[in-house]
């Protein structure tokens, strides 16, 4: 739909469930009915002050523009093996704390996607973002009776969008931008396989870290930034300080009118020093 004037907001990784994730910490996380509550940390309350922030950029980003909203994957932690940083095991609470934090950027979109992530975290065939896309409001389908998408290929405001989760390759700094160029050069080879129009924008998660092809490609591939801080898996690998953030993105008429990606940064610990 081409004489569609629109506004795409784009976020990945959320990992709500985590000790690391983030929580809506203004509605606060219910343990059960005895009233027992987790207490967000100093991190998570300043990712939801980050969230907070990044809602009202989408807010002004959609002002006057058909809002489409694309949740990438992640959007829990599970039942992570080997780990004891969740705040709870009980899948019921954790999409509960998902819904809570989507809830207030879900209200400004008029269609939602949601992205089916990794089975680690979210079940087998994604079960637990199924769930989740079924109780939010707006969610476009991926058929009759399955709300989530596996690999979302979209014509919005007549550019073309190439969005899945899952993509392969490191964070470390010596590659970055690699990634983001193979999946450009990816996408590209297999438009022209099948012979089709190569994507205009291409969007991946999953490793937690921002990277752009930028003008490299006919095809511009973005890796998603996260919501979720650095983990104790994350430090065993070394993989460094998590990008968090998100994409805000106008389309019109074909072109892309406006591309943002919002990055957050926080503060790194003071450095101990000998007295």
């Amino acid at each position: 739909m081409k004489s569609v004037s629109a506004a795409v907001t784009l976020v990945s990784d959320l990992h709500c469930g985590s000790m690391l994730g983030i929580v809506n910490c203004d509605e606060g996380v219910s343990l059960d009915e005895d009233d027992n509550g987790y207490r967000p940390s100093k991190g998570q309350r300043w990712l939801w002050q980050c969230w907070l922030d990044f809602i009202q950029r989408a807010k002004e980003n959609a002002k006057g523009r058909r809002h489409y909203l694309i949740l990438n994957g992640d959007l829990v932690d599970g039942q992570v093996k080997n780990s004891n940083q969740v705040i709870t095991a009980d899948m019921t609470i954790q999409r509960q704390i998902a819904l809570d934090v989507i809830d207030p950027l879900a209200q400004t979109a008029d269609r939602i996607f949601v992205i089916r992530g990794t089975e680690a975290h979210t079940g087998l065939s994604a079960r637990e973002e199924e769930a989740i896309a079924r109780d939010l409001e707006s969610v476009e389908k991926s058929g009759k009776k399955i709300s989530s998408w596996w690999e979302l290929r979209a014509e919005i405001g007549g550019v073309t969008f190439d969005v899945t989760h899952h993509v392969s390759g490191g964070g470390r700094a010596w590659t970055m931008g690699n990634t983001a160029n193979r999946v450009a050069a990816e996408a590209m080879f297999v438009a022209a396989q099948r012979d089709e129009r190569a994507p205009d924008l291409v969007f991946r998660s999953h490793i937690h870290k921002y990277q752009d092809s930028g003008a490299n490609f006919r095809a511009r591939a973005i890796i998603l930034p996260a919501w979720q801080l650095r983990t104790a898996y994350a430090h065993r690998i070394n993989a460094g300080i998590a990008d968090v953030g998100g994409v805000l993105a106008q389309t019109a008429q074909g072109r892309i009118e406006n591309l943002t990606v919002k990055l957050y940064k926080p503060e790194r610990r003071e450095t101990w020093r000998d007295e």
